[in-house]
């Protein structure tokens, strides 16, 4: 089996949706055009991507698209598993929102363990009395596993499996989610319980309404 760069990979998955210019590669991706056109030269080569047309457009091989729309061609990634998560945030403050969102695109960005596809932080609008805004990630991951510890790190409003269409866990695999989904919930549990007793303090001290 022929194994794709990175590179590779994030130029496949755009071209899967439509034909693309350069250009437009370009700022899907944000990828210098001089990488972009070297490794496009490369998937020509290996009869994955063709181009055509003025101004020039590069598409993927109708054989190829065929194959990963009906399942019969492994996908473009080394990785078993492929996510869109959504994550949004919410503040009255549209400054602190900016900079709040901003921080978590870089925790992202720094996480150890996932292969970042596409990451995105939308544009902060104005929704009623607060300002909304949202970050788009999909990444590959290695295992189930990882995508649990994601989930929980971060609480996305969305999820959607890209990939695999089935998978089977191992005891161990499933060992491993148990005991963080049990970590997670034990420790906002405790959250819970100090935040009410700190509540019941403040109200005997005459310091919150009843």
């Amino acid at each position: 089996m022929v194994e794709y760069t990175k590179e590779q990979q994030q130029i496949a998955r755009s071209l899967l949706k439509g034909p693309k210019t350069i250009e437009e590669l370009r700022k899907d991706l944000n990828m210098p055009t001089d990488e972009i056109l070297k490794h496009l030269k490369e998937l020509i080569k290996l009869k994955v991507v063709e181009k055509s047309g003025f101004p020039t457009k590069y598409k993927l091989l109708d054989v190829i698209v065929n194959r990963v729309k009906s399942g019969k061609e492994s996908r473009l990634s080394d990785y078993p598993y492929e996510v869109l998560m959504i994550i949004e945030g919410m503040s009255s403050d549209k400054e602190a929102l900016e900079k709040q969102m901003q921080m978590l695109k870089e925790k992202i960005e720094s996480e150890k363990g996932i292969d970042i596809i596409k990451l995105n932080l939308a544009d902060v609008v104005k929704n009623e009395n607060n300002f909304t805004t949202f970050i788009s990630l999909q990444f590959g991951c290695e295992t189930f596993a990882d995508l649990i510890r994601m989930i929980i790190q971060y609480g996305p409003s969305s999820v959607e499996i890209l990939a695999p269409q089935e998978a089977e866990l191992s005891i161990r695999e499933m060992q491993e989610i148990s005991n963080d989904v049990m970590s997670a919930v034990h420790y906002y549990i405790t959250l819970i319980v100090q935040l009410k007793q700190a509540m019941g303090k403040m109200a005997e001290g005459g310091h919150l309404n009843k």
